[in-house]
């Protein structure tokens, strides 16, 4: 009797570990996001520019400095997006509109997305020259993100323009999260004579919620679940001592009878 007890306890408490396992598969495989055809990020936007002489910044780049650009998705379908960016500027605004292959890098995409789950030394594109640099977490529209992170430069106007250029994606969606653009005028002798920067960062996005600190509501069924797991295993034991010992009182009962 008490070993048919245990026997349908174990079982019970086997089915249950099982439906835990399979409800927090579910739950992280729930966290893993991709781009839909309603998620829209905002960004701010801001410039700075210095000169060793009395260079005036060219117009662009004061008409960006401390702006607001919202990007929204249009379509998605298999790797093919298309996408607007709403640009705030100083003297009006401005829509553009990017598409193409997240997989390939083909149309005119622009780096506002990327292939998801990319690391370290991994084409942003098919094909593409541009490789991820380092993986790392960083803060970006109120959450701790995991991101990829691409640099490059190069030369231009016959060595006169030196252009850096810096990139941050989150790794789960491949959104462009952040952007670090500097343009530095560059003399004969080699010296730099005006520097401009200008950088981007999501702050609002349908991507991710922002995080508010721990939530016990939120996972109070976890440690519900946590609890009952270790009452049957408590209950499971002690009746199972419980047989071993009536098991050795009768083995020793037996030899005494012999």
């Amino acid at each position: 009797m008490l070993e048919s007890l245990l026997q349908k306890l174990a079982v019970r408490v086997f089915v249950f570990l099982l439906l835990s396992a399979s409800v927090m598969a579910s739950a992280c495989g729930a966290s893993v996001f991709f781009v839909s055809s309603s998620d829209w990020a905002s960004y701010e936007v801001d410039s700075t520019w210095s000169s060793a002489g009395q260079q005036q910044p060219p117009a662009d780049l004061a008409n960006v400095n401390q702006t607001v650009w919202r990007l929204q998705m249009q379509d998605v379908s298999e790797g093919y997006v298309r996408l607007s960016v709403t640009k705030n500027l100083w003297n009006g605004t401005v829509i553009d509109v990017f598409q193409g292959s997240v997989w390939t890098g083909s149309g005119n995409l622009s780096l506002w997305l990327v292939k998801q789950n990319l690391g370290v030394g991994d084409p942003v594109y098919e094909g593409s020259e541009l490789k991820v640099n380092s993986t790392l977490s960083q803060e970006f529209a109120g959450a701790n993100r995991p991101v990829v992170y691409a640099w490059f430069a190069r030369y231009e106007e016959g060595g006169a323009l030196l252009r850096e250029h810096s990139f941050f994606w989150d790794r789960e969606t491949g959104i462009l999260c952040g952007s670090l653009d500097t343009y530095k005028l560059i003399d004969g002798q080699g010296g730099v004579t005006a520097i401009s920067v200008t950088r981007s960062s999501i702050v609002e996005t349908s991507l991710w919620a922002p995080e508010e600190g721990f939530d016990f509501a939120a996972y109070a069924w976890w440690f519900f679940g946590f609890a009952v797991i270790m009452f049957f295993m408590s209950v499971f034991v002690v009746l199972y001592r419980r047989m071993l010992r009536r098991r050795r009182l009768r083995q020793k009962s037996y030899v005494r009878k012999k």
